[in-house]
Protein backbone atom coordinates (compact mmCIF):
# COMPACT_ATOMS: atom_id res chain seq x y z
CA UNK A 1 0.00 0.00 0.00
CA UNK A 2 1.48 3.38 -0.80
CA UNK A 3 1.34 6.22 1.22
CA UNK A 4 -0.41 9.52 -0.56
CA UNK A 5 1.80 12.88 0.58
CA UNK A 6 0.79 15.98 0.30
CA UNK A 7 2.87 19.37 0.70
CA UNK A 8 6.28 17.70 1.00
CA UNK A 9 8.01 15.05 -0.53
CA UNK A 10 7.76 11.32 0.22
CA UNK A 11 10.27 10.42 3.13
CA UNK A 12 13.30 8.42 2.80
CA UNK A 13 13.45 4.84 4.71
CA UNK A 14 16.91 5.76 5.62
CA UNK A 15 15.97 7.99 8.31
CA UNK A 16 16.19 11.53 8.30
CA UNK A 17 15.38 14.58 10.31
CA UNK A 18 15.05 17.08 7.28
CA UNK A 19 12.26 17.52 5.11
CA UNK A 20 11.84 18.88 1.68
CA UNK A 21 8.40 20.73 1.49
CA UNK A 22 6.54 22.09 -1.23
CA UNK A 23 6.79 26.05 -1.70
CA UNK A 24 8.97 25.90 1.02
CA UNK A 25 12.47 23.95 0.26
CA UNK A 26 14.33 21.70 2.24
CA UNK A 27 13.65 22.05 6.28
CA UNK A 28 16.32 21.24 9.17
CA UNK A 29 13.57 19.51 11.41
CA UNK A 30 16.13 18.21 13.93
CA UNK A 31 18.19 21.91 14.21
CA UNK A 32 16.35 24.46 12.86
CA UNK A 33 12.63 23.52 14.51
CA UNK A 34 11.19 22.24 17.99
CA UNK A 35 8.26 19.91 18.92
CA UNK A 36 5.75 22.12 19.96
CA UNK A 37 2.90 19.59 20.09
CA UNK A 38 2.29 15.21 19.29
CA UNK A 39 -1.27 14.92 19.68
CA UNK A 40 -3.66 11.69 18.05
CA UNK A 41 -6.98 13.34 16.18
CA UNK A 42 -9.75 10.93 16.80
CA UNK A 43 -12.33 10.79 13.70
CA UNK A 44 -15.62 8.84 13.49
CA UNK A 45 -13.81 6.65 11.22
CA UNK A 46 -10.07 7.08 11.79
CA UNK A 47 -7.31 8.56 14.12
CA UNK A 48 -4.86 11.05 12.82
CA UNK A 49 -1.85 11.92 14.57
CA UNK A 50 -0.63 15.49 14.07
CA UNK A 51 2.87 16.63 15.18
CA UNK A 52 3.43 20.51 15.06
CA UNK A 53 6.83 22.09 15.04
CA UNK A 54 8.21 25.76 15.59
CA UNK A 55 10.54 26.73 13.02
CA UNK A 56 12.40 29.82 12.55
CA UNK A 57 14.41 30.76 9.24
CA UNK A 58 15.35 33.80 7.96
CA UNK A 59 12.06 34.94 7.22
CA UNK A 60 10.20 34.66 10.59
CA UNK A 61 8.71 32.22 12.36
CA UNK A 62 6.57 29.55 11.25
CA UNK A 63 4.49 26.46 12.27
CA UNK A 64 4.57 22.99 10.48
CA UNK A 65 1.87 20.71 11.11
CA UNK A 66 2.45 17.05 9.90
CA UNK A 67 -0.32 15.27 9.66
CA UNK A 68 0.17 10.96 9.34
CA UNK A 69 -3.79 9.64 8.08
CA UNK A 70 -5.46 6.92 8.94
CA UNK A 71 -2.60 5.88 11.70
CA UNK A 72 -2.62 2.54 14.13
CA UNK A 73 -0.17 3.24 16.46
CA UNK A 74 1.99 -0.32 17.84
CA UNK A 75 4.70 0.91 19.51
CA UNK A 76 4.90 4.05 21.65
CA UNK A 77 8.08 4.09 24.21
CA UNK A 78 9.09 7.11 26.68
CA UNK A 79 12.36 8.68 26.67
CA UNK A 80 14.34 9.83 29.19
CA UNK A 81 14.19 13.57 28.73
CA UNK A 82 18.07 14.04 28.04
CA UNK A 83 18.03 16.64 25.98
CA UNK A 84 15.19 19.42 25.04
CA UNK A 85 16.03 22.55 23.58
CA UNK A 86 17.36 24.86 26.21
CA UNK A 87 16.00 28.29 24.66
CA UNK A 88 12.17 26.94 24.94
CA UNK A 89 12.32 23.39 26.99
CA UNK A 90 10.56 22.26 23.91
CA UNK A 91 11.36 18.46 22.57
CA UNK A 92 13.29 18.21 19.61
CA UNK A 93 12.93 16.11 17.16
CA UNK A 94 15.42 12.30 16.84
CA UNK A 95 14.33 10.07 13.62
CA UNK A 96 11.48 10.40 11.02
CA UNK A 97 11.83 7.73 8.73
CA UNK A 98 9.21 5.67 6.29
CA UNK A 99 9.46 2.47 6.01
CA UNK A 100 7.74 -0.95 4.50
CA UNK A 101 6.84 -3.78 6.41
CA UNK A 102 7.57 -7.19 4.89
CA UNK A 103 6.10 -9.69 7.06
CA UNK A 104 3.97 -12.25 5.83
CA UNK A 105 0.55 -11.25 6.07
CA UNK A 106 0.85 -7.68 6.34
CA UNK A 107 1.00 -6.82 2.70
CA UNK A 108 3.96 -4.41 2.90
CA UNK A 109 2.51 -1.86 4.58
CA UNK A 110 3.40 1.59 5.13
CA UNK A 111 5.12 2.45 8.46
CA UNK A 112 6.45 5.18 10.11
CA UNK A 113 8.92 5.90 12.98
CA UNK A 114 8.76 9.10 14.67
CA UNK A 115 10.92 9.64 17.41
CA UNK A 116 11.54 12.95 20.04
CA UNK A 117 13.94 13.42 22.60
CA UNK A 118 10.65 12.71 25.07
CA UNK A 119 8.88 9.77 22.65
CA UNK A 120 9.32 7.49 19.82
CA UNK A 121 6.67 6.08 17.49
CA UNK A 122 5.98 2.94 15.43
CA UNK A 123 3.12 3.45 13.31
CA UNK A 124 1.27 2.48 10.00
CA UNK A 125 -0.28 5.38 8.27
CA UNK A 126 -1.95 5.99 4.41
CA UNK A 127 -1.07 9.53 3.85
CA UNK A 128 0.89 12.24 5.69
CA UNK A 129 0.47 16.01 4.78
CA UNK A 130 2.38 19.08 5.18
CA UNK A 131 0.81 22.69 6.20
CA UNK A 132 3.35 25.82 6.78
CA UNK A 133 1.71 29.38 8.31
CA UNK A 134 3.56 31.78 8.94
CA UNK A 135 3.18 33.35 12.92
CA UNK A 136 3.66 36.93 12.40
CA UNK A 137 0.16 37.81 10.71
CA UNK A 138 1.22 37.84 7.22
CA UNK A 139 -0.04 35.34 4.90
CA UNK A 140 2.74 32.93 3.54
CA UNK A 141 3.30 29.75 1.78
CA UNK A 142 0.67 27.41 2.90
CA UNK A 143 1.45 23.58 1.71
CA UNK A 144 -0.79 20.57 1.77
CA UNK A 145 -4.12 20.58 3.89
Amino acid sequence: MDVRYDGLQPLSELGQTDVVLDGWGSVDLRNGAHVDRLGLVVGSRSIDLEVEFGLENGSGEARLTLLFSDVSVFSLEPELPLEVDPAYGHALLTELRAWRDTRPGFERRAGFSLGTTLMSLDFYATGLSATVRPLDGERGIETGG
